[in-house]
């Protein structure tokens, strides 16, 4: 049955040159095709950056950079809003230390380069971790993004405040208006409308919340239905000038580059976070534990960690005193504002991250 009809088959082909000979008659009829479309320019198209910070100036710069280098825009304005005041105005410190990772550095880089260049100048390598128990036993070392895998960025243990700095670099000082808080924001058809608290508006083509974990924009756009909320976590740390430890701790650093330990009580870390070549090296110092209370730094005193983490052994203990206690010890004697304590906050999964339009 199969070869009955495909012996069928050429009668109904050759048929199909009438249908096809008529082809070129419609083809001619056919208006050309641009090679290319034609994107019709925007006139104008306005942004707005709520916060400051390091997500907020990196937006900032892959805006400047993507966007207004982009023909189909002919003209961007991105503004960044941020209630604190500027750092160049305040002695407060901006956070704690950070590690960077490659990717993170060469994200930074690709965006701007001069603030990529500025953190590696004043960071400290970071790529060998040394893991050890309470006791002061060495449990393992574990190399974490070294330059040698990774080629041009490496990991690197650095001020927060560093990284902020960097990003400042090639901000225009009129892209950026500190002390001013937002209050709400509104769809506006396609547009959003920023209201600030001291009883001024605008409308802006796209807003982008950067505002952090208590975000006015995220609770705007959900009506304050994913609140962040406080996990059981407070994280106390600080910074400590390298000069006043123990020389055998100074010159470990060239091995031990970042150090954890771990027990009962939690864990215990420790590394530079400023390049040792700098006229004032700085180590940073962390640790994280359950706590009931949403605790702040005016509420946490050493006695509770000297309770934790006091009689905790390391190769660089002296006959005087252990070198966790001493930590601790010199971390509360160092000025208050370089002592830090952060409660950790969650938000929930949130169900989407925009709307449809702007925001």
């Amino acid at each position: 049955m199969a070869a009955t009809r495909l012996d069928a088959a050429p009668s109904v082909l050759d048929a199909a040159p009438s249908i096809l000979d008529s082809a070129p008659s419609i083809l001619d009829a056919a208006p050309s095709i641009p090679s290319k479309p034609t994107v019709k320019p925007i006139a104008f198209m306005k942004i707005i950056i709520v916060g400051a910070g390091i997500a907020g100036l990196a937006s900032y710069h892959a805006l400047r950079k993507h966007l207004q280098s982009n023909n189909s825009y002919r003209a961007v304005s991105i503004k960044l809003i941020e209630s604190h005041t500027s750092p160049v105005n305040s002695t407060r410190t901006i956070g704690g230390g950070i590690g960077l990772a490659p990717n993170g550095l060469r994200a930074i880089a690709s965006i701007s380069s001069e603030a990529a260049a500025y953190i590696r100048e004043r960071a400290f390598p970071g790529g060998l971790m040394t893991f050890r128990d309470s006791e002061g036993r060495l449990l393992g070392q574990m190399k974490g993004g070294t330059a040698e895998r990774y080629g041009e960025f490496g990991q690197v243990m650095v001020l927060r405040a560093t990284v902020h700095e960097a990003l400042l670099l090639g901000v225009r000082e009129e892209d950026v208006q500190w002390e001013m808080k937002v209050v709400s924001v509104k769809e506006a058809g396609e547009r959003v409308l920023v209201e600030y608290g001291d009883g001024s508006s605008e409308l802006a083509d796209l807003l982008i919340g950067a505002d952090g974990i208590r975000s006015v924009v995220k609770d705007s756009l959900f009506s304050g239905a994913y609140p962040a909320m406080y996990n059981g976590l407070t994280g106390v740390g600080g910074f400590i000038p390298i000069s006043s430890l123990p020389s055998p701790l100074q010159e470990s650093f060239n091995t031990h580059r970042i150090t954890m330990a771990f027990g009962k009580q939690g864990f215990f870390g420790y590394s530079p976070c400023t390049s040792l070549s700098s006229s004032a090296p700085f180590i940073q110092w962390w640790t994280v534990y359950e706590a009931t209370s949403n605790s702040t730094r005016e509420k946490i005193d050493k006695t509770e960690l000297l309770a934790r983490y006091g009689d905790w052994k390391s190769p660089y203990d002296t006959p005087e005193r252990g070198l966790y206690k001493h930590l601790i010890e010199l971390g509360y004697d160092a000025d208050p504002e370089s002592r830090i304590a952060l409660p950790r906050h969650v938000t929930p999964r949130l169900p989407h991250w925009s709307n449809c339009t702007s925001l």
